[in-house]
């Protein structure tokens, strides 16, 4: 990769000034997060584009993918998608990203172990089947820039197949009993991890970036945030405190550059290859204190 050229990865800008991170945006994505994720495991030097929500359109016919279908005539425009000036490849879908950047960056940490992708996509399918819940407890909560406001609050409804934007608005028992049946969900990913040989992740030492990245996405926008957390004994927190001690708290600043929040401090750096060898590092710009 050249680093004069980074990838790119085309992201939602957050409502908070200073705050570049997609878990803030106005509509949190868990594959965001998972993006973020897999570029900051491999050391992939990366810069952001910001894009609003009702310029996605645009977007994707500027890259030339085609909508996604989501039931009948309805079709979205989703993201992460990522775009490679090194190959000219344009990728989207986090699952999709993570296979790209392994077949191409040879050289970095695998984020899929060796024939494990249909293990990863089945578990991935089978997770977001047992987090819809979550979507209609958090839509409501969304970070809303004024410019996409309008556009979130009409398009929603039609995803979810309701008359209004209010109708997904929970409370009450409705809102409880949803929190109910996600807790019933996760419970039976807990029997993965117990029968797992070794290692603190469902594939032994292999990294749950995808538990990890839904639990941020839990954990910056669902209320009842702290009652999860201790669903199952605490797993679910766990495995995000892992990840996130290992890597970071993964963001990036308005130029770019990749930020890893650590206990407190923001360590901001570049990531670049080793001149002459197929190795990446890390070199660290500032350390800020974080209020």
């Amino acid at each position: 990769m050249d680093a004069s050229n980074p990838m790119i990865l085309y992201d939602i800008p957050s409502p908070h000034s200073n705050q570049a991170c997609s878990q803030s945006s106005a509509a949190p994505r868990l594959s965001l997060s998972r993006s973020r994720y897999c570029l900051n495991y491999k050391g992939l030097q990366h810069r952001i584009e910001w894009v609003e929500l009702p310029d996605l359109t645009a977007l994707y016919e500027r890259l030339n993918l085609p909508a996604v279908r989501l039931r009948g005539d309805i079709t979205y425009h989703p993201v992460p998608v990522i775009s490679d000036p090194s190959t000219g490849s344009i990728v989207s879908d986090s699952l999709n990203i993570a296979r790209y950047l392994d077949e191409t960056y040879t050289y970095s940490p695998r984020l899929i172990s060796q024939g494990c992708t249909l293990f990863i996509h089945a578990f991935e399918e089978r997770l977001r089947d047992s987090v819809r819940h979550v979507f209609k407890l958090i839509t409501c909560e969304a970070k809303l820039n004024e410019a996409r406001r309008d556009f979130y609050e009409h398009t929603r409804p039609l995803y979810f197949g309701v008359l209004s934007f209010q109708d997904m608005n929970l409370t009450g028992e409705a809102r409880s009993e949803e929190l109910r049946l996600l807790q019933a969900d996760l419970e039976r990913f807990t029997k993965l991890y117990d029968v797992k040989d070794e290692g603190g992740y469902v594939m032994g030492d292999t990294l749950d970036i995808v538990v990890a990245a839904m639990m941020k996405w839990f954990s910056l926008h669902l209320p009842e945030r702290e009652e999860l957390k201790r669903w199952s004994e605490g797993r679910w927190a766990k495995v995000l405190v892992s990840v996130d001690g290992e890597f970071g708290q993964m963001c990036a600043s308005d130029d770019g550059s990749q930020v890893t929040l650590t206990d407190g401090r923001a360590t901001i750096f570049e990531v670049g290859r080793l001149s002459g060898k197929n190795e990446w590092v890390q070199e660290v710009i500032e350390i800020r204190e974080v209020p």
